[in-house]
């Protein structure tokens, strides 16, 4: 059973795919198989989902994980790996007593509305979870109402996956008890 079908099971959501598809081009056979997931966790709904693309060129869409908020959030956030110029600067620049919250700088840059970046930061158990991952996430004006991470690499367990969604609901809780709508 595939990770998607898992976890759409576990939380008794739908899951849809489509019907695999492929042509030939001048390159090769390709396939499309697109897959989607939609259930409930502990009151947030979410969406996993991903366009796969097989054949001549193993190519995919990444994986893409949607928590959908209730309310639009009128701010912005991106968090993305830190790149080696940052990873650099934070080596010669920074102490080496901060504390973990401070650290996560060092693996991971973040954009966006300064009050939520401070709030998850000195969130312990969202910095745990985020530092040995490699994941972007992203909550703009284009779409206030969603919250949206997608791992680098792909997803490899059904635990990985959950740990994104932990991710996501830190997020969410941050700004349900932050920010009035």
């Amino acid at each position: 059973m595939n990770i998607i079908k898992e976890i759409t099971a576990k939380y008794q959501g739908v899951y849809e795919e489509e019907i695999k598809k492929s042509t030939i081009y001048a390159s090769g056979k390709y396939s499309f198989h697109p897959e989607k997931g939609v259930f409930e966790v502990a009151g947030s709904k979410l969406s996993v989902n991903i366009q796969a693309v097989g054949g001549a060129a193993q190519v995919t869409e990444p994986y893409r994980i949607i928590l959908y908020l209730k309310k639009p959030f009128n701010g912005k956030l991106e968090i993305y790996p830190t790149t080696i110029l940052n990873k650099i600067y934070w080596y010669i620049f920074k102490s080496s007593k901060l504390s973990l919250s401070s650290k996560i700088d060092k693996y991971y840059s973040f954009k966006g509305n300064k009050q939520l970046i401070k709030k998850l930061k000195k969130d312990k158990e969202f910095c745990e979870v985020l530092k040995p991952e490699t994941v972007y996430i992203t909550l703009n004006k284009k779409h206030p109402k969603h919250i949206l991470l997608k791992p680098a690499y792909g997803l490899d367990t059904i635990e990985q996956l959950e740990r994104f969604i932990k991710l996501l609901k830190s997020i969410e809780n941050e700004i349900n008890s932050n920010f009035s709508f």
